[in-house]
């Protein structure tokens, strides 16, 4: 709500915030944001659509057709606009975006801002862990596509978003069990590892229990 605040003072527009995530003028998406608490941190990050072409962003995602029918739209791109669409067609330029961010927050949230650039260390940290880890191949393909053999795939929509669930099993008749499970979709949880202890709960649970074993978690 301070964000959208900011960029309608700055901007002569009506951002408004729409629970869970989006910023939107008449409906119609400007931002998505997501973050998450880490101790007495906040993590918060977003993106301020300025200049795009709806209809070239929504051919880059796959919306899940559950999603357009909740919103009654015909197409992913009546979902998006952009400031220069709003603006008459003339895009404002980044620093001006940046300040009507920060003057949002400041006003509604009462805080003071500072400027600053990742330190040595923390730029050396981030290189290791791509390096390693998130920049790998073999992570990145890891999560692109989640099915495969024997894996059972189901979506389900309701007010608080879409949770799709992939769910791997193993052995036969009564022995048939949960080899591994994958929760994704448009949710948020606090605190966010919940989502992988679940997960982590359900390995080796026999099929029959499985209900049963996430009503405990």
């Amino acid at each position: 709500a301070a964000v959208a605040h900011g960029l309608s003072k700055a901007f002569d527009i009506d951002a408004r915030f729409r629970p869970r995530n989006d910023i939107e003028v008449d409906g119609r998406k400007l931002c998505g944001t997501g973050g998450f608490f880490d101790g007495d941190t906040l993590i918060y990050q977003g993106t301020v659509l300025v200049d795009a072409d709806p209809t070239r962003i929504m051919a880059c995602l796959n919306v899940p057709e559950a999603k357009l029918k909740k919103r009654d739209l015909d197409k992913a791109e009546q979902r998006v606009t952009t400031l220069k669409a709003l603006l008459g067609g003339k895009a404002p330029d980044i620093a001006a975006v940046h300040a009507a961010v920060l003057a949002g927050l400041k006003q509604k949230l009462g805080i003071s801002t500072f400027e600053g650039v990742p330190t040595a260390e923390e730029e050396a940290m981030a290189a290791k862990l791509c390096a390693e880890e998130t920049g790998t191949d073999e992570f990145v393909f890891s999560i692109d596509d989640p099915r495969g053999a024997d894996v059972h795939e189901s979506p389900f929509t309701g007010p608080g978003g879409t949770v799709t669930a992939y769910v791997r099993l193993e052995g036969q008749a009564a022995a048939r069990r949960v080899r591994e499970v994958l929760l994704t979709g448009d949710f948020f949880v606090t605190p966010p590892r919940t989502i992988l202890d679940l997960e982590a709960s359900l390995r080796g649970v026999n099929v029959t229990d499985a209900g049963a074993a996430v009503e405990r978690f």
